[in-house]
């Protein structure tokens, strides 16, 4: 899953401990979650992670280009299947470890894996 951020944005940061709890609930599922910090690699980024540490890998894209994802709010999150199909994309704050979210993407999963 590809998560579009910004330390700015407060539905982006109240999300992030749901987040990292799905990342751990997934990590057996080969499931893996990529944050991208939209915008300058202001210093509010490294105090943010220092008070919500999360366990998946956060870049700064300080030059990115929204439109070419179809990103039109933050956040964004879209999930990618191994082949790099987009299977599913999330505008706006989730509730990431609520257990319909996990189920719904377990299921998302799976039909993924199976082919369909």
């Amino acid at each position: 899953m590809v998560n579009f951020w910004a330390v700015w944005c407060k539905p982006c940061r109240r999300e992030m401990p749901a987040m990292n709890k799905l990342n751990e609930a997934l990590e057996e599922a080969d499931f893996e979650i990529v944050g991208i910090h939209v915008g300058p690699a202001e210093p509010g980024i490294d105090r943010f992670l220092a008070e919500v540490p999360v366990d998946f890998t956060i870049l700064v894209d300080e030059d990115i280009t929204l439109s070419d994802w179809d990103v039109l709010g933050l956040p964004t999150n879209l999930l990618i299947d191994p082949d790099g199909r987009l299977i599913y994309k999330a505008v706006g704050e989730r509730q990431w470890d609520a257990p319909e979210m996990l189920d719904f993407l377990k299921s998302m999963m799976t039909r993924t894996a199976e082919g369909s």
